[in-house]
């Protein structure tokens, strides 16, 4: 017996986007602008993430 270690699949529900106003993973939502495109925001700060 011991540590030992294995790779693995990680589920894409634990994978959070970079925010470089957060300096962190976070959270995103989703935002409509005026021309009526959908873009994900920040949820902590606001700022749009770039397709």
């Amino acid at each position: 017996s011991g540590i030992f270690k294995q790779e693995g699949s990680i589920h894409v529900s634990n994978v959070l986007l970079y925010c470089p106003k957060c300096k962190k993973g976070v959270r995103t939502g989703k935002k409509e602008l005026t021309d009526g495109s959908k873009v994900r925001i920040c949820s902590k700060c606001g700022e749009t993430f770039d397709k």
